[in-house]
């Protein structure tokens, strides 16, 4: 039985390919080490401002901007307009399409357009169309969630803006996630090696995202697998995998809105409360499929209740180009035989 989710392998010769579009995306692109690498470099760009960001954002990427911005939290629960009363002129705008759900109309500045610096962060749907038609001061995405990469970030600005004092690469990232990846993928297919070994080097890749502070270029080994894997193929896989266990699956998604290939993230499941989706996280780990939830805890007291409440029952489930029609189904199967059981749904 094939473990779901976790970190990516080392891809195979099927995920390389031709992906003109997205190259031509890239093309004017700064790519970075991490997504954390761009907001260092804005942080020293912008000079220390207020930022308005979203509560529902990841925590710990919201502790690392605070590090640069003054930082204050708007409500912004995905499938509601967010709430900016407090935006004014001066001030950056941390606009995130939270899941691919969003487009460059969520967002009503009005006349403070002109006024107010605009950054979206498109990391859930690094190439969708949102991305490629936004008019935002600088776009940002981190492209480890939704590709096999060890490092890779895009910081796109609408207009020229200083050159990149680079401090560093991710070369040393580059190398453990590789040295990883192979490993993983080796256990995966041929039961080979040990998987703990794997797992210790994934952390401590991410220890060192996590503790980063400068601004580092994208590592050279991953700079060419981006150049050579077929997004737009993968991308559809994972487009394809989204509609098939949306269809299927009795929990209603979060993210059910999306129409559009490219703005697939992953599905995220919408649960009752949190005993029970802490409950099937449990399920699904004892069946190797192993969800992520997006996010727990928020932290501080300025996360709506609205946010918090949503945060408590959402459970992300990793089905991206990895994974069969017949893997789909069978963590659709799960999920359904473990509600079916505890809930009579």
């Amino acid at each position: 039985m094939r473990e779901i989710g976790s970190f990516f392998e080392y891809p195979n010769v099927g995920d390389l390919g031709n992906s003109p579009v997205e190259r031509e995306f890239l093309k004017d692109a700064h790519l970075l080490a991490s997504g954390r690498d761009a907001f260092a470099f804005l942080g020293k760009l912008l000079g220390r401002r207020k930022m308005l960001v979203p509560d529902y954002f990841c925590p710990h990427t919201a502790s690392f901007i605070s590090k640069y911005f003054d930082i204050e939290r708007y409500k912004d629960t995905p499938g509601e307009p967010p709430v900016l009363n407090t935006l004014s002129k001066g001030c950056v705008l941390l606009a995130v399409n939270t899941f691919g759900m969003h487009n460059p109309g969520r967002c009503d500045i009005g006349k403070l357009r002109n006024d107010i610096i605009l950054i979206e962060d498109h990391s859930h749907a690094p190439f969708s169309k949102y991305a490629y038609e936004s008019s935002a001061d600088y776009c940002i995405a981190s492209l480890r969630k939704t590709l096999p990469l060890g490092s890779g970030a895009y910081l796109k600005p609408k207009a020229n803006m200083p050159a990149l004092q680079i401090l560093g690469d991710g070369e040393n990232q580059d190398a453990i996630f590789y040295k990883a990846a192979r490993k993983k993928k080796s256990y995966l297919n041929e039961g080979l090696g040990n998987k703990l070994e794997f797992l210790s080097l994934f952390n401590e890749l991410e220890d060192i995202v996590e503790n980063n502070s400068s601004v580092r270029a994208m590592g050279r080994e991953s700079r060419d697998m981006l150049l050579a894997l077929n997004i737009r193929k993968l991308q559809n896989i994972r487009a394809d995998n989204f509609f098939l266990f949306k269809g299927i699956v009795n929990v209603p998604l979060l993210n059910k809105n999306i129409a559009e290939a490219n703005s697939v993230f992953n599905p995220v499941l919408l649960l009752d409360s949190l005993k029970i989706r802490d409950a099937l996280r449990r399920h699904l780990i004892e069946e190797k499929i192993y969800p992520p939830i997006h996010w727990s805890p928020l932290g501080a007291g300025d996360i709506s209740k609205e946010s918090k409440s949503l945060s408590e029952r959402v459970l992300t489930i990793p089905l991206d180009h990895r994974y069969s029609k017949s893997e789909v189904e069978r963590v659709a199967k799960v999920i359904n035989t473990f509600l079916y059981s505890k809930l009579g749904k």
